[in-house]
């Protein structure tokens, strides 16, 4: 009986990471193959790179409003929504080229940053209702598959829009279904925020990490790491000839460290503490971004994107 009830605890950890892995691969799909978007559309880099602003600004300012209309909810319903508002991105394909094409990718832009936001909130909070797993298993498991559907986004996207043009997207709009019925199949609610004592200590017996210290370390490094991931495509394709596929899989590596280093650094943190890993991480960062920004005109340096997402990426969430 025991080893059941861990095994269910088990898939429903997985149907939540499915569900964070099609928020971030939506999120990602835009900034993978915005050098094909600005080529089909006549859109300057100026034009591109706001397009990316409104989804990014989009998804994480609704996040805040999500998160307090919700906080006491326990359905998933904004789940189910917000993945078929995140999936609208896939519909870059039937945007009719001419003047209203900048406003109307900003349309879906800003449909799909809002599903985006709909998703993380909730999701999150389904995960704090799994118990038998250790919180340490629980949010790298989490964290993993979001870097992981941010992973896949970049060759994915990239390698249908090389193949079939922007509508190559379209099977997309369907993945959602997938983290849906994993979902409702295993009847996941989420868990109701409580009023706590504001002098409540960790799970682990030591008060947590100060809030504006937190925020002073994720604000500059999640800047830094969006810039990177976002733009990189676009440098590699359209500034030193790279084929769209290989902007893709760049991004692709870039997502594939940050979700090998969220499982490490997570392992690591538990033991050795948060604060101290993730000054490491930073400064590990460092050495490996600066050789790729010198090297990324050779085919190999690619593989610096490992060891760049694995040191920043983790520790920008």
């Amino acid at each position: 009986m025991h080893r059941r009830i861990i095994q269910f605890q088990w898939a429903r950890l997985l149907a939540l990471g499915s569900v964070h892995f099609m928020a971030d691969l939506f999120s990602n799909v835009l900034p993978s193959i915005l050098p094909a978007v600005r080529r089909h559309f006549g859109l300057s880099l100026f034009q591109g790179s706001a397009l990316i602003v409104v989804l990014l600004l989009t998804s994480n300012l609704s996040q805040l409003a999500v998160g307090h209309v919700r906080a006491r909810k326990s359905d998933p319903f904004f789940l189910y929504l917000g993945l078929v508002l995140a999936a609208s991105i896939s519909l870059l394909g039937l945007v009719p080229t001419g003047t209203r094409g900048f406003t109307s990718i900003c349309g879906l832009a800003v449909v799909s940053g809002i599903g985006i936001a709909m998703i993380h909130p909730d999701a999150l909070r389904g995960v704090h209702t799994i118990d038998r797993i250790s919180p340490a298993s629980t949010t790298a498991v989490f964290m993993a598959a979001g870097y992981l559907g941010y992973a896949f986004a970049g060759w994915i996207s990239t390698l249908l829009v090389s193949r079939f043009e922007l509508k190559g997207l379209l099977p997309l709009v369907f993945c959602p279904l997938i983290s849906i019925l994993a979902v409702r199949s295993l009847g996941i609610r989420l868990a109701v925020e409580q009023d706590t004592p504001a002098e409540e200590t960790t799970g682990l017996g030591r008060p947590s990490l100060p809030f504006w210290m937190i925020v002073g370390l994720a604000i500059p490094t999640a800047l830094s790491t969006t810039i990177v991931g976002s733009l990189l495509p676009t440098r590699l394709v359209d500034e030193l000839g790279f084929k769209l596929t290989f902007g893709g899989i760049s991004a692709t590596a870039f997502g594939l460290g940050g979700a090998v280093g969220s499982v490490i650094w997570g392992a690591v943190a538990h033991r050795r503490g948060e604060l101290r890993c993730t000054v490491i991480g930073l400064l590990l960062g460092v050495p490996f971004l600066v050789l790729y920004l010198f090297l990324m005109a050779h085919r190999m340096a690619i593989l610096l994107l490992l060891g760049q997402g694995s040191s920043c990426f983790p520790h920008s969430s």
